[in-house]
């Protein structure tokens, strides 16, 4: 398997999750139902936790 060049190995891992961040129980319920289709688009402006959100669900799921 070809290694990806220094940096862009980055863009594909997961971002780590914030210990004490927020439970959002129903928006990783949506992102769930959302999985059966082809895409999921996340849309928010910046500071709304989208990152976080994906992390928890990564995690989660």
């Amino acid at each position: 398997m070809a290694r990806l060049p220094v940096g862009r190995a980055e863009r594909f891992r997961p971002p780590r999750r914030v210990p004490d961040g927020i439970e959002r129980a129903f928006l990783v319920e949506k992102l769930r139902a959302g999985l059966d289709g082809q895409l999921v688009l996340l849309r928010a402006p910046a500071g709304y936790g989208k990152t976080e959100l994906l992390a928890g669900a990564f995690h989660g799921l």
